[in-house]
């Protein structure tokens, strides 16, 4: 399962208001349209795939996975 933290972060009326209206039309809710975004975007840049890569090098915690054999 993937951590989640609480986020907190500001957005124009605009945006909210649009969000809203997706909301009520689809059931989408704001976090998700929000993560939809934020993953899309981050895939343009090309750092998505990056995290994820350095995702499953680490544990649940963010802390390095021991190897096997490694004395960690």
């Amino acid at each position: 399962m993937t951590t989640k933290r609480l986020t907190n972060f500001r957005l124009e009326d605009q945006l909210l208001e649009g969000m809203q209206e997706v909301k009520d039309r689809e059931g989408l809710s704001l976090t998700v349209q929000v993560r939809i975004a934020v993953r899309e975007w981050l895939g343009k840049k090309g750092v998505l795939e990056k995290a994820r890569r350095g995702a499953a090098r680490h544990g649940r915690r963010g802390l390095p996975l021991a190897r096997k054999g490694s004395s960690e």
